[in-house]
C-alpha cells in the first residue's frame, strides 16, 4: 500500500515522464513537492527506491533516473481514480460541434473525436452499435433499367445498405414484386441476426421457391448483404498518429498496428466495453500488437443503442487529460439526445 506522499512521487513520474520522455529523478520530484511536503532528496530517493521494488518504477540506466512500468502506469491510473474529478462546465471546441444543429449527433460524435485526434495525436475510435442487432425496417427495390436493378435495406437505426442485382431477361416485374413483396412480410422487425436463420426454415419448408425464379438472385444477393450489415460500425481518425510516437521505431511493430486499426476483423479482438469506461494499458489489452499501447474507453447511448469513444495511444499517455475529456464527450452527447426528443 503507498502511502498518500509516495502517490504524489508516482504521479510527478508518470506526468512528467509523459511531458518530457525522460527519466525522472530525485531533484525534480523534490522541486514539485516541496511545497506540500517537507522532506529530503534522500527520503524521495527511499521512497523511490520501494516502489522500485513494488515494481511500479524502472531505471533504464544506473545513474538515471526512473520511469513508469506498466503496472506503474496502471497504479497511476487507480490513484486518479481516488481523486475527486474536477468538474468541467465547458469545453469550447467540443461545445461548438456537439451544438451544432445542423449536424446529426452521429457525425457530430465523430468530428469532436477527430479534433481530439489531431490535438492530442492519438488515435481516435467511435465504435457503434452491433450491426447484427439492428432491425429491418423495410426492403425496397429500384430498377436502373439496362436489366439491373439495386436491393436495399434498411434499418431501425437509419443504416441503408444496397446490393446491385443483374436481372435475368425473362424476369417480370410482377415477379420481383411478389418476391420484394414476401421478403418484407418475413424479416421486417427481425433483427439481422436472425434473417439467415428464418430464410433457411422458409427454404426446408419450400415456402418460397414457388414464387419467382428470382428468388435465388435476391436471396444471394440479401444474405451477402446482411453479412455486410452485420459487422459493427466504427470511425477511426488519427490512424497513423500513435506511429509518430518514439515507442514505436519497428517496421514491423508499426505494420502490425496499422493493420490491427485498418482490419474490421482484428479490430474487432480490441473488444472496447459498451458497459463501462475501461482502461486497458499494454498486456491488459490482452493481444501482442497492443503491449506497448493504452486504450481508454467511455461508453453513451443514442435512442437506447450502445456506442463507445475510445483513445489508443502508447502506454506513455496523458491519462489524466484524455479520461476527463472523454467523460465530458460522453456527458456532452447525453445532454444533447435529451434535449432533442
Amino acid at each position: 500500500m503507498l502511502s498518500f506522499r509516495t502517490k504524489k512521487i508516482l504521479s510527478i513520474i508518470v506526468e512528467k515522464y509523459v511531458e518530457t520522455q525522460e527519466p525522472v529523478g530525485s531533484q525534480t520530484i523534490l522541486d514539485c513537492i516541496s511545497n506540500s511536503f517537507d522532506v529530503s532528496s534522500a527520503t524521495i530517493r527511499n521512497d523511490m527506491m520501494k516502489m522500485k521494488s513494488l515494481g511500479f518504477i524502472q531505471q533504464p540506466h544506473t545513474s538515471a533516473g526512473s520511469i513508469p512500468t506498466e503496472l506503474g502506469y496502471q497504479e497511476y491510473v487507480k490513484i486518479l481514480k481516488e481523486q475527486e474529478t474536477p468538474n468541467i462546465e465547458s469545453i469550447p471546441f467540443i461545445d461548438s460541434i456537439l451544438d451544432d444543429e445542423t449536424k446529426h449527433i452521429d457525425d457530430a460524435v465523430k468530428e469532436s473525436m477527430e479534433l481530439v485526434s489531431n490535438l492530442t495525436n492519438y488515435t481516435a475510435i467511435v465504435l457503434g452499435p452491433e450491426g447484427a442487432s439492428a432491425k429491418i425496417k423495410r426492403i425496397n427495390f429500384v430498377s436502373l433499367g439496362d436489366d439491373y436493378g439495386v436491393l436495399i435495406l434498411v434499418t431501425d437505426t437509419g443504416y441503408v445498405e444496397s446490393k446491385k442485382i443483374k436481372l435475368p431477361d425473362y424476369i417480370l416485374s410482377s415477379e420481383i414484386e411478389k418476391t420484394i413483396s414476401f421478403l418484407n412480410e418475413l424479416v421486417v422487425d427481425k433483427e439481422v441476426r436472425e434473417i439467415e436463420t428464418a430464410l433457411k426454415d422458409r427454404l426446408l419448408h419450400n415456402e418460397i421457391n414457388e414464387y419467382s425464379s428470382f428468388y435465388d438472385m435476391v436471396i444471394a444477393a440479401l444474405v451477402k448483404t446482411l453479412s455486410v450489415m452485420a459487422q459493427e460500425d466504427y470511425f477511426l481518425s488519427g490512424k497513423t498518429n500513435i506511429i509518430k510516437q518514439p515507442e514505436f521505431k519497428d517496421a514491423d511493430k508499426i505494420r502490425d498496428l496499422i493493420d490491427l486499426l485498418e482490419n474490421k476483423e482484428l479490430f474487432g479482438k480490441m473488444a472496447i466495453n459498451k458497459d463501462k469506461p475501461e482502461i486497458r494499458i499494454g498486456t491488459e489489452n490482452k493481444i501482442s500488437i497492443l503491449n506497448d499501447c493504452a486504450i481508454v474507453s467511455v461508453p453513451y447511448e443514442i435512442d437506447g443503442k450502445k456506442w463507445a469513444i475510445a483513445m489508443v495511444g502508447p502506454t506513455r499517455m496523458e491519462y489524466h487529460k484524455i479520461i476527463p475529456l472523454l467523460e465530458y464527450i460522453a456527458k456532452r452527447i447525453k445532454k444533447t439526445t435529451k434535449e432533442d426528443k
